[in-house]
């Protein structure tokens, strides 16, 4: 029987899902307040948006802002 992926492409893939349900917890576990959506509707909206029809556009938005919140020191 042929599994069509190597032991090591197996171990990266439990490895990069490890990461992931690491990082899930981190923000289930922190003090934030609901978003109620917002970080979606950013994330599929705002993001469009290039910074030449929109000069101040924030830097912080979506998963940026979840990113600052969640690992302030990275």
């Amino acid at each position: 029987m042929k599994l069509g992926r190597s032991p090591v492409a197996a171990l990266e893939t439990i490895s990069s899902y490890s990461d992931y349900t690491q990082n899930a917890m981190l923000v289930i576990d922190s003090r934030m307040p609901a978003q109620d959506g917002r970080l979606t509707l950013e994330a599929n909206t705002y993001a469009l948006v290039p910074r030449a029809l929109m000069p101040g556009k924030r830097k912080h938005f979506a998963i940026f802002y979840l990113a600052k919140k969640v690992y302030p020191p990275w």
